[in-house]
């Protein structure tokens, strides 16, 4: 793929729009697919996490397909680093993801039960979430 870099538009935030998921916040070298993240961590979930094992395994297949990385420990820094960054968002979008249907079960509860059958959906008003709100897994 061929970014165009600037202020307006990052190179971390096109990667992503991609599928990509970037090694780094900031000048990333390397992303990796967010189907690829997915399908690690949920591998690790299964098998004993040995990140280094792997990214050995896959420079080796790389190489053999001419694709040589410039460092011999580059992909499993990078890729350690663009796995560990991915596995904190998921579990702070679904602790996001659980504070809003604790909040929207609260607030359907706090209807009186014999009202339940007219409650329209843009009756109920969920409260403005922002940053100061905890977040709790």
């Amino acid at each position: 793929i061929e970014l165009h870099i600037c202020p307006c538009a990052p190179a971390p935030v096109q990667l992503v729009k991609w599928g990509l998921f970037p090694c780094s916040p900031v000048h990333p070298a390397l992303a990796v697919s967010l189907e690829m993240l997915e399908f690690m961590s949920e591998l690790f979930v299964h098998l004993a996490p040995n990140e280094a094992a792997w990214a050995d395994m896959l420079v080796k297949f790389l190489a053999r397909q001419g694709h040589v990385f410039k460092a011999q420990d580059s992909l499993h820094q990078q890729f350690g680093s663009a796995l560990a960054q991915y596995q904190v968002l998921v579990h702070i979008v679904d602790a996001e993801i659980n504070k809003q249907i604790s909040v929207g079960h609260h607030e359907v509860l706090s209807h009186d039960p014999a009202d339940w059958d007219n409650i329209a959906p843009e009756m109920i008003v969920l409260p403005k979430l922002d940053e100061s709100t905890p977040i709790t897994a």
